[in-house]
């Protein structure tokens, strides 16, 4: 019958618009279950402050902002203040040779040390676990020390103080830099004026420094980095009695002295520990004609020429030291 039909199809049609409604209110849910707010990961605990965007600058270098970004791994991040940091660059007496962390991207090695030191992975440490742990193993893989006084202490030098809960971890920001004991954050000059041995090399390198930029440079960290084969004392004193006329440092020849310190540090720019020397001549800084003056070296046994080394991979911010027991002399001489 034509109004039964009706009935039917109107019934339907209700019956069809509520069943549509329910699954347009089920996936609404589903939807909105999907792309629920997720707690931020601890990369984006740090990057909006901007208290914090020397040391970001730093990790950003290394590519660890990505890694800390990974929501399926736990870390407890140390960021250190910028504050902080400029207390450090300060200290010059500890460092020399750069103004900013920035400048550790020219010394990756060291830039990698630092800011892993402030990493721990695989797990998520916060102020209250912070306080009954005595150790914190790090990425860089050395140790922090934790003690308490009025505040949770790091090394006994840095003191927590903002903590935030992020979904792959903790962020507490400190205010002070911290440095891995293997981490030497010394220049060359400063390296080389420390070990007692080398008081003679360190006496020409300042004397040549006065007024020669390039050496300054590499000594004190602001060229490129270098590998420096430094004459002990005594290596200097059995060359003064070979050449007695040179007499000592502070009175031979300004541009023999610059020779024989050029003689004895490497051309290409780089840290070149023991393992890295095969026997073949390299390049030293001493150039005649146009042309860098060779000498071979080789890794085992570990010989600068005909020089043996006393001591290898003495490591400096943007630079390496091995300690020779003898001044190699080029063909010619000085």
């Amino acid at each position: 019958m034509p109004g039964t039909t009706l009935i039917y199809t109107v019934r339907f049609t209700k019956v069809a618009f509520l069943f549509l409604v329910a699954i347009l209110l089920v996936s609404g849910c589903d939807q909105e279950k999907e792309y629920a707010p997720v707690e931020p990961s601890v990369m984006w605990k740090i990057l909006p402050d901007t208290t914090l965007s020397v040391f970001l600058d730093g990790m950003n270098r290394l590519g660890r902002s990505r890694e800390l970004n990974n929501v399926g791994s736990a870390y407890t991040v140390f960021p250190v203040a910028n504050a902080g940091l400029r207390a450090f660059l300060a200290d010059t007496a500890r460092h020399e040779g750069f103004a900013g962390i920035t400048d550790l991207n020219n010394d990756r090695d060291v830039l990698a040390a630092i800011i892993n030191y402030h990493i721990a992975e695989g797990v998520r440490l916060t102020a209250t676990d912070l306080q009954s742990t005595s150790v914190i193993n790090t990425a860089q893989g050395g140790q922090i020390a934790v003690s308490m006084r009025s505040a949770v202490m790091l090394n006994n030098k840095a003191t927590l103080s903002v903590e935030r809960t992020a979904s792959n971890g903790v962020v507490h920001m400190i205010d002070s830099l911290l440095i891995p004991d293997v981490v030497n954050i010394r220049s060359l000059r400063q390296t080389i004026r420390d070990e007692s041995n080398l008081s003679t090399f360190y006496e020409a390198i300042q004397r040549l420094s006065a007024t020669n930029a390039t050496i300054k440079g590499y000594f004190n960290g602001t060229n490129s980095l270098r590998t420096v084969f430094a004459p002990t004392n005594e290596a200097f004193a059995a060359y003064f009695r070979q050449y007695p006329a040179d007499i000592s440092v502070t009175r031979m020849n300004a541009t023999k002295l610059l020779n024989l310190v050029n003689y004895h540090i490497l051309q290409t720019a780089g840290k070149r520990n023991q393992a890295s020397f095969t026997g073949t001549a390299e390049r030293t800084s001493l150039v005649r004609n146009g042309t860098p003056v060779m000498i071979t070296v080789n890794g085992a046994p570990f010989t600068y020429g005909e020089s043996p080394v006393h001591t290898p991979d003495i490591t400096a911010f943007r630079g390496l030291i091995h300690v020779i027991d003898k001044i190699s002399v080029p063909t010619g001489g000085f």
